[in-house]
């Protein structure tokens, strides 16, 4: 009906003009002025056919079908962001409680006793954290010890492990290798299911905290070294 009306007011106007333009010239019964004098009844009668051309509402109406457009728009616009949400972050959510369900930190959906332990941790991958715990790659180790293996699974650095003039000991590198292995298990697990959680594991900087906290002087861990102070304080410090 609206589209009717507009239709309607717009050949009215038209006829108007060219019934104006033909009184001015002297010919009112001019064929263009009878075509749309014609077209414009027409529109008329049309429009006195549907309900709306006597609704008092009729006003109100219109401007509830331009609201309803407008929040159309807006919901249309709410959807599409909740389904890619929905594709991007519900998906990953997914695939990460079956992992944690393939390791035992949930069951029907609900955390084990390791998943309510894992739940307390805060790291890069709380997981692999947890693994290295439950598995038993710190036990045994003295304090010394414990930090230098701890210490290769949180330094960030990327560069590739070089041989330092220092060395860790025996049980640490029995502990770091272990923690490597569970490191692989676990990306496979997340390579399986298409999720990449970055896990650190860079025995860099393990000799040194372990050659430092057994009394070792400061100064000298630097010698013929290719890093700086703020590099081992960093991983002194996440350790």
């Amino acid at each position: 009906f609206n589209k009717l009306k507009n239709t309607y007011v717009q050949y009215r106007k038209i006829t108007n003009t060219l019934l104006k333009q033909a009184k001015h010239r002297g010919g009112k019964n001019a064929p263009e002025v009878i075509e749309y004098s014609k077209k414009t009844k027409d529109f008329y009668h049309q429009m006195e056919n549907i309900k709306c051309n006597y609704c008092k509402l009729y006003k109100k109406h219109i401007k509830d079908l331009e609201l309803r457009e407008r929040y159309q728009k807006k919901l249309n616009k709410i959807k599409s962001a909740i389904e890619f949400e929905k594709d991007a972050y519900w998906n990953r959510f997914l695939k990460l409680k079956d992992i944690l369900t393939e390791y035992g930190y949930l069951e029907k959906d609900y955390p084990t006793d390791k998943g309510i332990i894992t739940a307390a941790l805060r790291s890069e991958n709380e997981l692999y954290l947890a693994e290295l715990l439950f598995n038993g790659v710190f036990d045994g180790l003295d304090f010394a010890q414990l930090a230098s293996a701890v210490c290769t699974v949180t330094t960030e650095e990327d560069r590739i492990f070089t041989r330092s003039r220092l060395q860790i000991s025996k049980d640490v590198k029995h502990s770091i290798f272990k923690a490597r292995d569970i490191l692989k298990k676990i990306h496979q697990s997340q390579k399986d299911k298409g999720v990449d959680i970055y896990m650190n594991w860079n025995p860099r900087f393990s000799p040194f905290i372990e050659f430092w906290i057994n009394n070792g002087e400061w100064e000298e861990m630097f010698v013929d070294e290719e890093f700086s102070e703020g590099d081992l304080v960093r991983a002194f410090k996440r350790t």
